[in-house]
């Protein structure tokens, strides 16, 4: 309940202690089964562990999970230890409702799991802490939660943490803190917790990270003669990773575009390029199969399987060029190569349904190029969004454009023909200077073109599980010095 400045706080919830998460609104007396965003996850974990006094369940991974065969993934029979488990601060986390997020991240939340960690998660500040409330749909990651804070919980901003000397975190100590997956914290953000662990002797990772160009403050040379927190950094892509390992005093790697080196260590901190996390999402398999079953019938009726027809993934509207009409959309993909794009052989999708998600932008494209219903698709789960883009099969007339990072990690994933746009070069990519002003967006869409375009799928995952490899070893390390 709120307290009496009118913050809400996080509480565990009663269904299974000390694995659930409540966050109640200020408003909670008032909640009302018309308001489906603001159900909490009490009532997914009431669903998804078998009700209140339900163990907890555990799961294994197959090799058939990593092609979206996971029907039977939960295992109900492994019984829960009983040992103290370490405890994690998953920290810049996003549950609001973008599917890209749950993407990313809930196999970092399974894994943890799996590894026997409990798990606190701390909101990034993207969305203001009143657009910060779970998404419905979010019961997936919720369930590996204990306890959600929003971010004006734990930052006096959207860069700092909170101002206390030395900082500290709501839920207390940890035995280990990880960045979550995405673009990573900004450099203030990211100097604060450094502090923190620092002052506390916690390690820190960060995890499926991306880095905007310009100087960043690890700091690695104050660290000589006492604690140096940081020890295992994994970038999601190859542009990232040609960032930050300079940063970190990795100054010997080619400057090619497919690096033959994707791991370097100096004996303490270890910098990793992995690959997106998306790659190590297990899928339901059933209902991934379904969605494709459906989108397949509906759009090989509708366009034929001979001339290409489009999904458009389109956050900003200025991608449409000069020459777009009523009949026709001309975009420029990350090649540079103009493409002309028939509207009637069109379908625009939307995999963010947060606060600051692409609603906007798809009412303006209805209203300006009268799309028909059918031609928008307002995509409610990871499977629903892979089986839009996988329908077709791989090599077929299906082309996904996108200007959104995630939606074209599916398309990748499922094999379809993919065009990649970004709002801006990234300039000198490859020789050594990297610019400040080069702008998050525009880094992790390049380096996504760089990872399509010279990894393989097999290669993407075999560097996913090294990554996974090496984070597991952090945790079992943490695990051995419990607090």
């Amino acid at each position: 309940m709120p307290n009496a400045d009118g913050r809400t706080r996080a509480r565990p919830c009663a269904a299974r202690s000390g694995v659930a998460t409540l966050l109640l609104p200020k408003d909670a007396a008032n909640w009302s089964a018309d308001e489906p965003e603001r159900v909490m996850p009490c009532i997914g974990l009431w669903l998804l562990g078998g009700g209140a006094a339900a163990a907890p369940m555990s799961r294994k991974r197959t090799s058939l999970e990593r092609a979206g065969d996971s029907d039977a993934q939960l295992d109900s029979s492994a019984p829960l230890s009983q040992e103290k488990r370490p405890r994690v601060a998953l920290l810049s986390v996003h549950f609001e409702g973008n599917l890209g997020d749950e993407y990313e991240t809930t196999p970092l939340l399974q894994r943890l799991s799996d590894w026997g960690a409990e798990v606190d998660a701390y909101s990034d500040p993207w969305l203001d802490p009143t657009d910060q409330s779970i998404a419905h749909t979010r019961t997936r990651e919720l369930k590996f939660v204990n306890t959600f804070y929003t971010s004006d919980q734990w930052l006096t901003d959207s860069e700092s943490l909170l101002s206390s000397d030395p900082p500290t975190l709501p839920g207390g100590l940890y035995d280990i803190l990880i960045i979550a997956p995405g673009p990573g914290s900004p450099p203030l953000r990211l100097s604060s917790i450094l502090k923190l662990a620092e002052s506390t002797e916690t390690p820190l990772a960060m995890v499926g990270v991306s880095m905007p160009g310009g100087e960043y403050p690890f700091e690695r040379d104050r660290y000589r003669h006492g604690y140096d927190p940081l020890r295992l950094v994994i970038l999601r892509e190859p542009v990232s990773f040609a960032i930050a390992a300079p940063e970190l005093g990795f100054n010997n790697l080619s400057t090619t575009e497919r690096d033959p080196i994707t791991d370097v260590t100096d004996g303490h901190v270890r910098v990793m390029m992995s690959g997106d996390t998306s790659w190590s999402f297990a899928p339901r398999d059933s209902e991934l199969r379904a969605w494709q079953g459906t989108y397949s019938k509906e759009f090989s009726a509708r366009f034929g399987d001979t001339e290409p027809w489009y999904v458009l993934f389109l956050r900003y509207p200025d991608h449409l060029l000069e020459g777009t009409n009523s009949t026709h959309l001309v975009v420029k993909d990350i090649d540079d190569s103009t493409m002309v794009v028939p509207i009637a052989r069109s379908i625009l999708a939307n995999d963010d349904q947060s606060a600051r998600g692409d609603a906007e932008t798809h009412e303006e494209m209805q209203s300006r190029f009268k799309l028909a219903p059918d031609q928008l698709i307002s995509l409610e789960s990871v499977e629903q969004m892979l089986g839009l883009v996988g329908c077709m099969g791989p090599s077929s007339n299906l082309v996904v454009i996108s200007d959104r990072y995630h939606p074209a990690q599916a398309a990748a994933r499922m094999g379809a023909t993919i065009k990649l746009m970004s709002n801006a070069p990234v300039h000198n990519m490859f020789d050594g200077r990297i610019r400040g002003a080069d702008s998050p967006e525009s880094i992790k869409m390049f380096g996504a073109h760089q990872m399509f375009t010279n990894y393989s799928s097999a290669e993407i995952m075999a560097l996913n599980d090294a990554a996974w490899s090496a984070l597991e070893l952090e945790v079992q390390v943490a695990k051995r010095h419990l607090r």
